[in-house]
């Protein structure tokens, strides 16, 4: 081989090997940035998984809430049934006080409950 061929073929084998260094190099950032991506993929499915979970328990724990007070309902209705003193009129100044009341009630226990949604 003439001199001239062998710089050639050393130049090119050369070129070859930088080429094939930088596309590694090129590689290996995307295999970093495709793990970047799955864990941030994994983040989010656990993220929504838990938020469906407490939605479902909000949902069931409403659901349940509305049963008791239905049996509760129930309960008074057929204890005071024949009681002269239910079946009397209340007057409308103290109805309005007992909604109030219920009301600051009701505003106190959904301030302290940090399981609620916005829906």
């Amino acid at each position: 081989m003439k001199l001239g061929e062998i710089v050639v073929s050393a130049f090119v084998t050369l070129a070859m090997c930088a080429f094939i260094g930088w596309q590694s190099g090129k590689i290996d950032r995307l295999n970093t940035q495709l793990s970047a991506s799955q864990l941030l993929n994994k983040v989010t499915q656990s993220a929504i998984t838990l938020h469906y979970q407490a939605s479902l328990d909000n949902i069931k724990a409403k659901q349940l809430e509305d049963s008791e007070h239905v049996k509760v309902k129930t309960v008074i209705k057929t204890v005071l049934k024949d009681n002269e003193c239910a079946n009397t009129s209340v007057p409308d100044d103290v109805v309005s006080k007992l909604r109030e009341y219920k009301r600051g009630i009701d505003s106190r226990s959904v301030a302290t409950d940090t399981g609620a949604s916005n829906r």
